[in-house]
């Protein structure tokens, strides 16, 4: 907490500084433009670098963009933008200042070490991207089973009972003894789709032969 109160007021007082550099502007712009680099530029440079230790990467984004307009070379300017940015996880952009950064000083390890960081987030960020649509397209696959299975209809009827007029018929044909009639030796009862009408079918007997 000590830190970050500290690092707070160093951004507060790099701030006053650069508000009192702007307010010196001598006559003409030829003369008033070296003053500024001079006296604004490592201002902002610094309010740059306490707002990132801060975590709070626009303002030290846009405290770049201030430096830059002053010296569009500043190395410094173009790799804290470019770790602010990435940070933000604007990786397109943070690229581009630093790969700026590697052709005004191709000897610079930081441009180098940040571009490898970069390419890492970036593909960490992109598989997790990835993930995250994986997972939600299951979950609505799943959920969209779900509600089809219930809403669909129970196609499997329960078992009709016996219309108590059949099966008086089937005991009176069954009683008769009369070999001449079809002999009744069961009832069978069938579970069909209930888009086919019920049926029961009474399996009988001809002289020795089967008939349903």
């Amino acid at each position: 907490a000590g830190s970050g109160g500290a690092l707070s007021m160093s951004a507060l007082k790099v701030s006053s500084a650069a508000g009192y550099a702007t307010s010196l502007r001598p006559e003409g712009e030829d003369a008033d433009r070296p003053l500024k680099i001079q006296l604004q530029l490592p201002c902002f440079l610094n309010m740059a670098a306490c707002f990132s230790k801060l975590g709070l990467h626009k303002p030290a984004s846009e405290a770049c963009d201030e430096a830059l307009k002053l010296d569009p070379k500043s190395t410094k300017a173009l790799y804290r933008r470019g770790m602010a940015r990435m940070d933000m996880t604007k990786f397109a952009e943070a690229r581009e200042d630093l790969l700026q950064l590697q052709k005004l000083d191709p000897t610079n390890a930081d441009a180098g070490k940040a571009l490898t960081k970069l390419a890492t987030m970036e593909a960490k960020s992109k598989a997790s991207a990835k993930s995250t649509f994986t997972n939600m397209f299951k979950k609505q696959i799943v959920e969209e089973v779900d509600s089809d299975e219930e809403q669909a209809p129970n196609k499997t009827s329960s078992a009709p009972a016996i219309p108590p007029a059949l099966a008086a018929a089937a005991a009176a044909a069954a009683s008769t003894g009369s070999r001449s009639q079809a002999e009744v030796t069961g009832v069978r009862q069938y579970t069909l789709q209930q888009d086919v009408a019920p049926t029961v079918k009474i399996a009988g007997l001809y002289d020795g032969g089967g008939d349903d």
